[in-house]
């Protein structure tokens, strides 16, 4: 077994399989590393947008053996009115989670992956440290990414202390291939269920809940808990042990040079406000790009390490704006446990006055573009006084942006002619967004000369 690698892999979660399969189908040598203990089984919802990801990069049959159902419906008992949304064509899939991540490992390795089993005990620019019950070995690597999850860095929280309860439990208060999401006066619920009457959920509350409680205790607690939910006669099997589930990130996505950290190990969302599945197959996409960007040369390393910074920012700004609108939408309950602490990063968009002109207020420089393959510079713009760049914004370039937006007009004026260069209908979406990012700012009035006007 060689001890130097292209690329090392810590942690075989579903970000840690997925970037390793992708990148030994690109040629390179790959090890992948983890302890490999037992997972509780667990349901999880992955929607349509996740599947369709999955699918562009190869891996929809992965799902198969830990598919259990198409969801046929959420109720949300979270607002003054209760609801029911059914899904059609468009639902999330319900999996287990234990199946998928034993899935994911085997297209790891049918696809030539190396598995190391261990446990990662130091993590160093090119070399890992492993502690097995063979010894203390290590391997390494040009490139490595870091996908041990919550526990992989040090990171900073970014939203009120939250912590989950798993549960399983039999009940027909929930139909088969129902999802129930529900606030509770100080925590939240969310279940799914099975053909066979048996649920799967967790129920969410402040860490303090549950301090020093034992595995009774914990069940005493569950039933307190959800007796007054629509979850009250379900006879609960078993609960697993407590884990966070709180908004967390690390500071800098690339503690090294070649390392990356991706999937919870970079940004760990509370479950309140995203599909973490989503968020986990597209940080592995793009540090399998990010990766390759490394191999190939230091121009493209460089456009790699300025993309994954900037993409960090992103994801972690979407993910607390998300988490803060989550817990404000919830209406049943005004009780400090949903008077959330999580504020915001970005401002509320200015209201603008009818006919305001506005104009781009940019520089043209080169920005990171990730394409298929690999991440490289390209032309692109940047905020001014600000380190936004972008390249495009949905289906508008940067050209097209310069050449449409440059000259004053109204905000009506300015989307029509956009709509020179793409779809009519996305035009409007995005003169908003370039306003909310400073990329549009009001036109400065044109002053006269006072002795100009005079003469």
């Amino acid at each position: 077994m060689p001890d130097h690698y292209d690329i090392a892999i810590a942690g075989a979660g579903p970000s840690g399989c997925v970037a390793a399969t992708l990148l030994v189908r690109r040629g390179y040598s790959v090890v992948l590393i983890d302890p490999f203990l037992p997972i509780a089984g667990r349901i999880e919802s992955l929607p349509e947008n996740g599947q369709t990801l999955l699918a562009d990069l190869g891996l929809l049959p992965a799902l198969q053996p830990a598919f259990i159902a198409p969801a046929q419906a959420v109720e949300m008992i979270w607002r003054t009115e209760e609801e029911r949304r059914n899904f059609g064509a468009t639902a999330p899939i319900l999996l287990d989670r234990a199946r998928l991540r034993a899935s994911l490992k085997t297209h790891a390795l049918a696809s030539g992956v190396t598995i190391r089993t261990g446990r990662v005990t130091d993590l160093g620019d090119g070399c890992l440290g492993i502690r097995s019950d063979r010894g203390e070995t290590s391997v390494k690597a040009s490139v490595i990414l870091d996908a041990r999850g919550r526990a992989a860095q040090p990171r900073t929280r970014l939203s009120e202390p939250r912590i989950a309860l798993p549960f399983k439990a039999m009940s027909q208060d929930l139909p088969p291939a129902t999802m129930l999401i529900e606030a509770l006066p100080s925590a939240w619920v969310w279940a799914a269920a099975n053909a066979q009457d048996q649920i799967h959920g967790a129920v969410f509350m402040p860490p303090r809940d549950l301090g020093g409680l034992n595995e009774q205790s914990r069940l005493t607690l569950l039933h307190d808990l959800l007796a007054t939910s629509r979850l009250a006669s379900a006879e609960i099997d078993s609960v697993v042990p407590p884990q966070p589930a709180d908004l967390s990130a690390v500071d800098q996505i690339q503690p090294q040079p070649r390392t990356i950290c991706i999937g919870d190990a970079a940004l760990a969302r509370d479950p309140i406000s995203s599909h973490g599945l989503v968020y986990a197959f597209r940080s592995a996409a793009q540090a399998v790009a990010a990766a390759s960007s490394f191999l190939s040369g230091e121009d493209d390393a460089a456009a790699a390490r300025c993309y994954l910074m900037q993409r960090h920012k992103m994801d972690r700004e979407a993910a607390i704006n998300a988490t803060a609108k989550a817990y404000a939408d919830q209406s049943r309950y005004p009780t400090p446990f949903w008077k959330s602490d999580v504020v915001p990063d970005a401002p509320t968009p200015p209201m603008i006055e009818k006919g305001t002109p506005f104009q781009l207020d940019c520089i043209a420089e080169q920005v990171p573009h990730l394409t298929a393959q690999k991440i490289v510079w390209a032309n692109g713009l940047r905020v001014r006084n600000t380190e936004t760049r972008f390249g495009h914004c949905g289906p508008f370039n940067a050209n097209a942006m310069r050449l449409a937006l440059s000259e004053p007009a109204d905000v009506d004026t300015l989307a029509h002619r956009l709509t020179q260069f793409g779809p009519a209908h996305l035009a409007p979406s995005v003169i908003n967004h370039l306003i909310s990012i400073g990329a549009l700012s009001p036109a400065q009035p044109i002053v006269q000369d006072a002795r100009r006007s005079r003469s």
